[in-house]
C-alpha cells in the first residue's frame, strides 16, 4: 500500500502545482538513507539461502529476516523522525514489528480480508501466516480487504500499513507542495 499512497501522493502533489524536483532534493536531508535497500538485501538473502537450507530451517530464517528488515526501516524512519510524514510511518512499522514479533516473526492474516480482497493465496508462506483463534495482537494483523483500485494488486492491509500509507502521503505532499496547506 505505500508503493500506491507515494504514487497517489505525487498524482495530488502535480495536480497542487508541487514541484517533483523537491523530491530529489529531500535525499539531501534524509540521514542514512541506504536502510531503505536492507530490506531488498534481506529478502535476495532469503530467496538465496532458499537452496541451500532444509525448510525446516529456511522458514523461520525468512520469518526473521522479515523482521530484521522491519527493524531497518523502523531505524530508517526514527531517525528522520523530523521530516513530515515520518512519525506516521514510523508508527506503522511498529504496529507491523509488534504484531510479527508476536507471533513468531510472521504477520497474521485475516483469510476472510484476504478473500475479500481477492488474494487468499498470497498470504501462504514465509512472512505470512493464518490469523486464527490464538494470534496475537489480532487487531494489528493483516484484517482490511483492499481490492484494486486502488492497489495494485489485491492484498490484506494492517492498521500499520494504512499508518505507513498516510505517512509516505504526507511526506510527498509537505515536500513537493512547501507552504501550501494540506488540509482545509
Amino acid at each position: 500500500m505505500v508503493l500506491e499512497a507515494a504514487i497517489v501522493s505525487i498524482i495530488v502533489a502535480l495536480i497542487r502545482r508541487g514541484n517533483i524536483s523537491r523530491l530529489v532534493e529531500l535525499l539531501d536531508r534524509v540521514e542514512r538513507f541506504w536502510l531503505v535497500f536492507v530490506p531488498a538485501g534481506l529478502l535476495v538473502a532469503s530467496v538465496f539461502s532458499r537452496r541451500f537450507l532444509p525448510d525446516a530451517v529456511w522458514m523461520p530464517l525468512t520469518a526473521w529476516l522479515h523482521v530484521a528488515a522491519i527493524v531497518a526501516l523502523l531505524s530508517f524512519a526514527f531517525l528522520n523522525l523530523r521530516l513530515p510524514g515520518l512519525k506516521w510511518f514510523f508508527a506503522g512499522l511498529l504496529c507491523n514489528l509488534l504484531a510479527a514479533v508476536a507471533n513468531g516473526g510472521r504477520m497474521p492474516v485475516s483469510a476472510w480480508a484476504a478473500q475479500i480482497a481477492g488474494a487468499p493465496d498470497v498470504y501462504v508462506g514465509m512472512r505470512h501466516l493464518p490469523a486464527a483463534e490464538g494470534t496475537r495482537l489480532y487487531f494489528l494483523s493483516d484484517i482490511i480487504p483492499a481490492t484494486r483500485p486502488p492497489m495494485l494488486m489485491p492484498a490484506a492491509l494492517s492498521v500499520g500499513d494504512v499508518l505507513m500509507a498516510v505517512g509516505v502521503f504526507l511526506l510527498v505532499q509537505f515536500t513537493m507542495c512547501p507552504g501550501r496547506r494540506t488540509y482545509g
